[in-house]
C-alpha cells in the first residue's frame, strides 16, 4: 500500500514536473516570440528612420547649395552693379530704396545708408510709367538740391509665383554719356589724325627714296669729273678753285642723299647686344661733338647716365646718329631764344603699360629711355604736329638745314621697335625728346670685345628674337639684321665669323641666292642654314643645316663644328 502510494505520488509529482517543464518551455517561447517580433519592428522602424535621416540630409543639402548658388549670384549681381558707369537701385513694392550701387550715391551725392529705406522720390519726383519705361528722359534731384537729365528703365521684379517683389531702376547720365562720347569722338580723330600722318610720311618716303637713287646717278658724274680735271690742271691754274668748290657742293649733295636714303629705308640696321650707357658715351667723347660744343660758347652740356647696365639689341651707329641730331636741334632751339642755355641728356629705364603718349598700340614693358632736354623755346602745336615730317626744319646756323635729321630719328626708332616721345611742355620749360628703346632685363652683355661674331638674317621677329637669345646665351657676340638687302649692304663693308640664313624667301630673294651672293663677297664665309620642311640639305663647304624645330644644344653644336675649323 505504501508502495502504491508513493509510486502515485511519484508519478503525480513527475507530471507536475513535467506540466511545469512545458509551461516553463511554451512561456520561453512567447517571451522569445515578442522580443524576435519587437526586434523586426525595431529594425524596420531604425531603417525607416535612416532613411528619413537621409532624405533629411539631402534636403539640407540642397537648400544649402541652393543657399550658395543664390549668395554667390548676389554677390556677382554686387559686383557687377557696382562696376557699372550707370545708377542702378532696387526699390521695394512701397517704393523704399533697398539697393543703390556706387554710381548712383556718386552722382546723387548721397551715402549708402543715407538712401537706405529713403522713398524713390525723393530721387526721382516724376513716376515713369509703363509706356516710359524704356529710355525714356527724366530729372533726377541730387543731395544739394540740383539736378541732372538721366535716361531712366524701370524694370518690375517678380518672384516665382508672380508676386511683385520690387523695381529695378537703371538711370544713365545724360551728362556724362555726352562726356563720353565726345571724348571717344576726339579719340578717333586724334587716331585719324596719326593714320593720316602715318600716310602722309611713307608716301614722303617712298618718293624721298626714289629721288635719292635718281640723284646718287647724276651726282657720280658731278664728282668723279671735278676729280679728273683737278688732277690734269697744273697747281696755279685760275679754274681750280671753281673745281673745288663744284666737288665740295657734291660731296655735300653725296651726304645729303645718304640722309635722304636713311629716311627713306627700314629694315636693313645691323643690330647687337649693347648697354645704351655705353653706346651714348661713346658718342659724347667723340672729337665732333666735342667742337659742336666748343663753338657753342654759351650753351653747357650735362649727362645723367643709368647707374645700372642698360641692355638693348641696337645698332649703335644709328643710335649715335639720333643723339647727334638731337644735340644738333637742341643747339639750334637754344639759339633761337638766346645765346645760353642747357642741355641735358639723361638715361633711365621704366616699365610702362601703354605708351606715353599713345604713339604705339603695343608698348606694353620695360624700356631703356634717352632723353635730350634743352632750355630753348619750347615748340609751337604746328611745329609739334610737323616736326618729324622730311624736309620740315625752321634752323638758323650755317649747318645742315634740310629738316632730314628727325625724318630719319623717327624711322631708325621704328626700326629699332621703339619710337621718339615728344612731352608737351609749357613756353618757359624748353623742350625734351624722349627716345624709349626695348629693354631686355635678365640678358647678359657680351663680356669679350674680340668674341667671335655670328650675323643671324630672319625676318620673322619671333624667330629672329630667338635666336640672339640662342646665340647671346652660347657666349657669342650675336649680330641681326632683317632683310636681304641689310645682309649684302652690312657683309659689303664687314667680317662676321659666321652667318645664320633662313632659306626661306627673304624679303624677294630666295635664302638660296642670297647665300650665293654672300658667298661671292667672302667665298670662305661659314654659314649655318635653317631649312624648310621639305628641303633637302646639300653637303657644301663651311656649311652646317639645321632642321626646323631645332634646340639651343644643336644649334651649340654645328656652331662650335664650324667656329673650330680652320
Amino acid at each position: 500500500m505504501d508502495l502504491e502510494q508513493t509510486y502515485s505520488h511519484t508519478h503525480a509529482a513527475f507530471h507536475c514536473y513535467e506540466l511545469y517543464l512545458w509551461c516553463g518551455c511554451y512561456g520561453l517561447l512567447l517571451i522569445t516570440t515578442f522580443f524576435l517580433l519587437r526586434s523586426r519592428r525595431a529594425h524596420k522602424d531604425a531603417q525607416q528612420l535612416q532613411a528619413a535621416y537621409t532624405a533629411l540630409h539631402q534636403e539640407i543639402q540642397e537648400q544649402r547649395a541652393a543657399l550658395n548658388q543664390a549668395t554667390k549670384r548676389e554677390v556677382l549681381f554686387q559686383q557687377a552693379a557696382e562696376t557699372l558707369p550707370d545708377a542702378v537701385i532696387i526699390t521695394e513694392p512701397t517704393g523704399g530704396i533697398q539697393y543703390s550701387n556706387a554710381a548712383a550715391q556718386q552722382q546723387t551725392g548721397y551715402q549708402e545708408d543715407e538712401l537706405l529705406a529713403q522713398s524713390i522720390s525723393l530721387l526721382l519726383p516724376e513716376s515713369i510709367t509703363e509706356q516710359q519705361q524704356s529710355d525714356s528722359v527724366i530729372r533726377v534731384i541730387k543731395k544739394d538740391g540740383t539736378d541732372y537729365p538721366a535716361s531712366a528703365t524701370a524694370v518690375p521684379l517678380h518672384d516665382q509665383g508672380g508676386e511683385i517683389l520690387g523695381t529695378l531702376f537703371v538711370l544713365k547720365n545724360q551728362s556724362i554719356h555726352q562726356q563720353r562720347e565726345q571724348a571717344q569722338a576726339a579719340e578717333q580723330k586724334r587716331l585719324l589724325a596719326r593714320l593720316s600722318k602715318a600716310r602722309r610720311l611713307e608716301t614722303i618716303g617712298m618718293m624721298t627714296g626714289e629721288v635719292a637713287h635718281d640723284l646718287n646717278n647724276i651726282l657720280s658724274g658731278i664728282l668723279h669729273h671735278p676729280e679728273q680735271l683737278l688732277r690734269n690742271l697744273p697747281g696755279n691754274s685760275p679754274l681750280r678753285p671753281s673745281l673745288v668748290s663744284i666737288r665740295q657742293s657734291g660731296q655735300q649733295a653725296v651726304a645729303l642723299v645718304a640722309d635722304l636714303l636713311s629716311a627713306a629705308r627700314a629694315g636693313s640696321a645691323v643690330k647687337e647686344m649693347n648697354d645704351l650707357n655705353k653706346v651714348v658715351q661713346e658718342i659724347l667723347a667723340k672729337k665732333t661733338l666735342q667742337d659742336l660744343f666748343t663753338e657753342q660758347a654759351g650753351i653747357s652740356l650735362h649727362t645723367r647716365l643709368c647707374a645700372d647696365p642698360l641692355p638693348v639689341n641696337c645698332s649703335p651707329s644709328h643710335i649715335q646718329q639720333c643723339l647727334y641730331n638731337l644735340l644738333l636741334n637742341s643747339c639750334e632751339a637754344i639759339h633761337a631764344g638766346g645765346t645760353v642755355g642747357t642741355i641735358t641728356v639723361s638715361l633711365d629705364s621704366r616699365y610702362l603699360a601703354g605708351p606715353p603718349s599713345a604713339l604705339s598700340s603695343d608698348a606694353a614693358g620695360e624700356y631703356a629711355v634717352l632723353s635730350v632736354a634743352d632750355t630753348g623755346p619750347s615748340l609751337s602745336a604746328v611745329d609739334r604736329n610737323r616736326i618729324f615730317e622730311p624736309f620740315y626744319s625752321k634752323k638758323i646756323l650755317q649747318r645742315k638745314g634740310t629738316g632730314i635729321g628727325l625724318a630719319v630719328l623717327h624711322n631708325i626708332m621704328e626700326e629699332h621697335k621703339g619710337w621718339v616721345d615728344l612731352p608737351e611742355q609749357k613756353t618757359d620749360q624748353g623742350n625734351r625728346f624722349d627716345l624709349y628703346l626695348p629693354l631686355r632685363p635678365g640678358r647678359t652683355l657680351p663680356l669679350l670685345q674680340d668674341s667671335q661674331r655670328i650675323l643671324i638674317i630672319e625676318k620673322e621677329e619671333e624667330q629672329q628674337a630667338r635666336l640672339i637669345n640662342l646665340i647671346t646665351e652660347l657666349g657669342y657676340r650675336a649680330l641681326s639684321v632683317a632683310d636681304s638687302t641689310g645682309a649684302l649692304s652690312f657683309l659689303n663693308r664687314n667680317r662676321v665669323d659666321l652667318i645664320i640664313l633662313n632659306m626661306a624667301e627673304e624679303q624677294g630673294m630666295a635664302g638660296e641666292t642670297l647665300h650665293e651672293q654672300i658667298l661671292f663677297l667672302h667665298p670662305s664665309q661659314k654659314a649655318v642654314l635653317l631649312l624648310a620642311g621639305s628641303d633637302e640639305p646639300l653637303q657644301a663647304e663651311n656649311v652646317a643645316f639645321l632642321q626646323p624645330g631645332f634646340n639651343k644644344q644643336e644649334l651649340q653644336k654645328a656652331c662650335q663644328k664650324l667656329l673650330s675649323s680652320f
